[in-house]
């Protein structure tokens, strides 16, 4: 949307007074990239909604407008409950080809990015009519500066009957607050009590890290 939405954000900032002033500086750091874009990629990114969202947040991060946390999200074909064979195949090489193409995209500059993935939803371990359903748990994927990679982090519970959760999804072991919490302690420097306040309940408390982080 270009200037009008860079206007209207700083005059949101404006009647926001001293707590709007980090995003009057986002929106002047929008109108630096709009007046002196940074250079194409030189690698290729998908043609799919991560694609593209990874190319602007690597984009931006090379102009130096860079946001202590930016959301990416992916609209690509992950809902499926049936030929999910041949939908698969197609989604995971672009899944793999975005998150590549960031990484060779930023360079030595991701060796101060960290990137994680997750979904709000997992697959349910049995078949419902020649697919599968919304389940209960998920992976998530981390990469970048300080991840200790290469392995994984958490327990594998396994997909025997007496395994399942519900009967029927695999068991979560692992809670998606407890992994960000710990990533924004080990990467952004917040106390377990800052870390507490915006993921209340305990959830993200050092005792539920999964110690993925040098």
């Amino acid at each position: 949307m270009g200037d009008a939405a860079t206007a209207l954000i700083e005059t949101i900032a404006g009647l926001a007074g001293t707590p709007g002033e980090r995003i009057r500086q986002l929106a002047e750091g929008v109108r630096e990239l709009q007046a002196s874009p940074p250079p194409e990629p030189t690698v290729s990114y998908p043609a799919t909604s991560l694609g593209q969202g990874l190319k602007v947040a690597a984009q931006a991060i090379r102009g130096g407008l860079a946001p202590r946390v930016i959301s990416v999200s992916s609209e690509d074909d992950w809902d499926t409950h049936v030929n999910q064979v041949s939908r698969h195949a197609a989604a995971l090489p672009n899944f793999a080809g975005a998150l590549r193409a960031f990484h060779d995209d930023l360079g030595e500059l991701m060796d101060g990015v960290t990137l994680v993935t997750m979904t709000e939803f997992g697959r349910k371990a049995k078949e419902n009519l020649g697919g599968t359903d919304h389940g209960t748990a998920s992976s998530m994927l981390l990469m970048g500066a300080g991840v200790l990679g290469g392995r994984v982090h958490g327990q594998w519970p396994g997909l025997s009957a007496s395994a399942l959760y519900q009967g029927e999804d695999l068991e979560p072991t692992t809670d998606f607050r407890a992994v960000l919490g710990e990533i924004l302690a080990g990467r952004l420097g917040l106390s377990p009590a800052q870390v507490e306040e915006i993921f209340p309940g305990g959830y993200a408390a050092p005792a539920n890290w999964r110690g993925f982080l040098r």
